[in-house]
């Protein structure tokens, strides 16, 4: 399971996370699903 949060999140959250993504204005989540389809483990 991964702990991902935009990166628009405020900053107690974002230290909870495994990956930080790009902001809803900046495709974060598209970038989280390619973390989480091809780069993850």
């Amino acid at each position: 399971m991964y702990k991902i949060v935009m990166g628009n999140a405020n900053e107690y959250v974002k230290s909870k996370a495994d990956y930080i993504t790009d902001t809803n204005n900046n495709d974060g989540v598209a970038k989280a699903l390619e973390y989480v389809f091809y780069k993850g483990e």
